[in-house]
């Protein structure tokens, strides 16, 4: 699993460039079975992390 690099071009746009992705419900483990793929992008995913992003202060972050 280690040496598996996506190629989704979407994950890596939203995902691997988001500031807040420490808030977000996102790993390979929960984006396989929303979506069958390990890497793919789930926009409810991004909606928790802005939501959480706002509870804890982090509006600078949310771009």
């Amino acid at each position: 699993m280690r040496e598996l690099r996506s190629r989704n071009a979407e994950f890596l746009e939203k995902c691997r460039r988001c500031g807040i992705i420490n808030l977000c419900l996102w790993c390979p483990a929960h984006a396989a079975p929303e979506a069958g793929e390990i890497d793919a992008w789930i926009e409810y995913f991004c909606a928790v992390a802005h939501e959480r992003a706002k509870a804890i202060g982090e509006a600078d972050v949310l771009g």
